[in-house]
């Protein structure tokens, strides 16, 4: 097997990758988990091109897309959940005889939207996996697989990049070479702090797909004026699904936000999520927030979050996300000697 090629931030991998060929053994389910833009599926990728790397043929048809040993499960059209019929289709295949006599691979994403009844059809494949068969499961959130599921599997937990180090990756590539430090650096901060993600974001942006930078300061705007009691919760959610049709995305710079004020209130270091420049909306709503209030609000955006990838409306989990805000985070409760209330 070839050794991975892999970004800067994933090195560590490479030593597990050593250490497992040293072994000479391979485990039968990896369990791949991280932030999104942490490089999860170019992980995934190199460990498929390290199995197949000792037979040209093989190799060939993986990379062409039609390799006969190489089996790839995830959400159908208009579907948000893995349904048990695809897993048991899977069952019946990789039971099967390799055609090309080497290693036969699984891909599974998302693998935290199983259903409940294909995660159990999984488990039962994998409480007694079929030889020479590597499951690679690739998820965001790691909590949503059944805890059997995960006891399965050997883990391999990607994280972002620091700052620092994002940053200097980003400078090496071409498709930045236009951009200023300032430009930069917006750019990393509304993805999440991603470079994979800003490479991403650039190239939609220049393709005419979209000016998230724009969106980035609309979207702020709007919330501003929500607290502000200028606007309501359906017309500023409305607005903010007119930028981008993506809700989890929406909810995800919520959740940022939301720690970012965090940070501010109890004056920690703040490295802001996805604008760098809300600081001084931050730095006015600080002083009058309440820490648990702020924990109790993130726990309830990511259970809103958790129902938009099921079958929940977007528009109504948009707004009871942002509901908090326009209750409790009015100006005028500025001068009061109660700390705001993020619950609602």
């Amino acid at each position: 097997m070839q050794s991975l090629s892999l970004y800067p931030w994933q090195q560590t991998i490479n030593a597990w990758w050593a250490n497992v060929q040293q072994a000479g053994r391979l485990p039968h389910a990896l369990l791949i988990s991280g932030e999104q833009g942490t490089g999860k599926r170019h992980l995934a990728d190199q460990l498929c091109q390290a199995l197949f790397a000792g037979d040209t043929q093989a190799q060939t048809l993986y990379k062409a897309g039609t390799h006969p040993d190489f089996f790839t499960v995830g959400l159908e059209e208009k579907k948000k959940e893995i349904s048990v019929a695809q897993i048991r289709d899977l069952a019946s295949r990789v039971t099967l005889t390799s055609q090309l006599q080497g290693w036969r691979v699984v891909w599974l994403d998302p693998a935290d939207r199983l259903s409940r009844g294909a995660a159990n059809a999984l488990l039962k494949i994998l409480e007694e996996p079929p030889q020479q068969v590597l499951f690679i499961l690739i998820v965001d959130e790691t909590q949503r697989l059944l805890p059997t599921i995960r006891s399965r599997c050997q883990q391999l937990k990607l994280s972002l990049p620091s700052k620092a180090d994002a940053i200097s990756w980003l400078s090496q590539q071409a498709a930045v070479a236009d951009l200023t430090a300032e430009q930069l650096q917006d750019w990393l901060a509304l993805s999440g702090g991603s470079p994979l993600r800003v490479l991403q974001a650039l190239s939609e942006a220049d393709e005419g797909d979209d000016d998230r930078l724009g969106q980035a300061a609309e979207r702020l705007a709007l919330l501003e004026q929500l607290i502000n009691n200028q606007i309501d919760v359906v017309s500023c959610a409305d607005q903010w699904l007119a930028l981008s049709a993506d809700s989890d995305a929406h909810l995800r710079w919520l959740q940022g936000f939301a720690l970012d004020l965090l940070k501010c209130a109890q004056k920690l270091n703040v490295n802001f999520y996805e604008n760098r420049r809300a600081s001084v909306l931050l730095d006015r709503l600080a002083p009058h927030v309440a820490a648990g209030d702020v924990v109790s609000y993130l726990l309830k955006v990511g259970h809103i979050r958790r129902g938009v990838r099921g079958n929940v409306n977007t528009d109504l989990s948009l707004q009871a996300a942002l509901l908090p805000w326009l209750r409790r985070l009015q100006p005028d409760l500025a001068a009061s000697d109660s700390p705001y209330s993020l619950a609602s």
